[in-house]
């Protein structure tokens, strides 16, 4: 495919008013995991957006700009779907915003007008980023504001995730380093105000490190959807999100929030990549909360304690428990007792070991059979029977090999 004709595509894709409908109704389900990915993004826009002037680039339904609007600041959101136009001020209702059709790349306004230009969502889909990031910021304000996500090349080449399709429309996703936006920024004359990752629980090979292990697996799935009806599981979710992740490396997950200043500011460009490679080190090393203090732009013993008390309602805790797990897959060195008091580091290491021990267990039950002198005689009319024995006999070898129901650690 060319990237004219990928534009193109990208550009009429929501265009359908069936489409359009769609969409709107599942940005607010409240029973999936779209409830946290609003709540981060949305968030995120708020925080990084500056002045009182703001436009929206590919505004959608408006989820990143109307609440701006509603706390009035002057909204312009611009889209080249009138379906969406005409869903984002259904949304809107009485709320002031100006709405206009427009292409990203060639917007309608002069040089020099919006205190903050953003774009939710929409960059990813484009391959001609570095032209578009240059139209954003001719409209946008000498020291003006610029905000928008991106998937993190960093992220899949550190997972070894697979490589992008090329011939496939629908399932391109732009991908860029934290190096390549640098160099870019550099020669356009922007600098970083903000890199800040997110969407390390939000599914979708978002986070290619727990993709193969948690959720390809329906019961981490379930989990992950029960913070539609959990109030204590869904805050645990945002501080996960906003106040871990947020805080590290370009590799730690999928896609990243930008916010850049306009104005030109090599030195401070190279700080963050210099940030970014020391955070990777020192992660790689192995985690503990002395080696991450310097990252962490909030009170370190404050974090600890509210990272703790999440952990006291069971369903968090097997969400932090599942998420630590990872690091023993990776054989990442992860010094619990830096983040946990003793009560939860005592649980989740007895967790560990019998999940371990679970796992051997199975793996001998299912190996055992096939051992030649065997498999013979647990084979009947040509159909292996042995497949069928290993249930059965899990909880009698856990109870007489390893006494573990006899000794009440089950």
């Amino acid at each position: 495919m060319s990237q004219d004709e990928l534009i193109h595509w990208k550009t009429d894709a929501w265009k359908d008013p069936g489409m359009v409908a769609w969409y709107s109704q599942r940005m607010v389900e409240q029973s999936s995991i779209i409830q946290l990915k609003n709540r981060l993004e949305t968030d995120l826009c708020g925080a990084l957006s500056v002045g009182d002037e703001v436009l929206d680039v590919g505004i959608g339904t408006g989820r990143a700009s109307l609440p701006l609007a509603a706390q009035g600041k002057r909204v312009t959101g611009v889209d080249s779907s009138q379906a969406m136009l005409d869903e984002c001020k259904r949304l809107a209702g009485d709320i002031p915003i100006e709405l206009l059709p427009a292409d990203l790349a060639n917007l309608p306004f002069e040089t020099n007008r919006f205190d903050t230009v953003m774009a939710l969502n929409v960059l990813t889909h484009f391959p001609h980023w570095q032209q578009v990031v240059e139209e954003w910021s001719r409209v946008a304000k000498p020291e003006g504001r610029i905000v928008f996500d991106v998937y993190s090349k960093d992220h899949y080449e550190a997972a070894g995730a697979p490589a992008l399709p090329q011939d496939n429309f629908s399932g391109f996703n732009l991908r860029i380093t934290l190096a390549e936006l640098v160099t870019e920024l550099n020669q356009q004359g922007l600098t970083i105000a903000a890199i800040v990752p997110y969407g390390g629980l939000l599914g979708n090979g978002t986070n290619y490190w727990i993709n193969q292990r948690l959720e390809v697996k329906h019961w981490w799935n379930r989990l992950l959807s029960w913070m539609g009806y959990d109030p204590r599981l869904f805050e645990f979710a945002v501080f996960l999100e906003e106040r871990c992740f947020a805080y590290m490396s370009t590799f730690a997950t999928g896609r990243f929030m930008v916010a850049l200043d306009k104005r030109a500011d090599a030195e401070n460009n190279q700080a963050w990549l210099q940030r970014n490679a020391e955070l990777n080190a020192r992660i790689l090393q192995g985690v503990s909360l002395d080696s991450l203090t310097s990252f962490i732009p909030e009170d370190a013993a404050e974090w600890r304690r509210t990272l703790n008390h999440h952990l006291e309602y069971l369903r968090n805790r097997v969400l932090f428990y599942h998420l630590w797990s990872m690091f023993h897959v990776y054989s990442i060195p992860f010094n619990l007792p830096s983040f946990l008091d003793v009560h939860h580091v005592s649980v989740l290491q007895l967790w560990h070991e019998q999940a371990a021990l679970d796992e051997r267990t199975m793996n001998l039950l299912r190996e055992w059979h096939r051992i030649p002198e065997l498999a013979g005689t647990l084979t009947y009319e040509g159909i292996p029977l042995g497949n069928g024995l290993e249930y059965q006999l899990m909880q009698d070898f856990l109870r007489n090999y390893h006494h573990i129901f006899s000794e009440g650690k089950l």
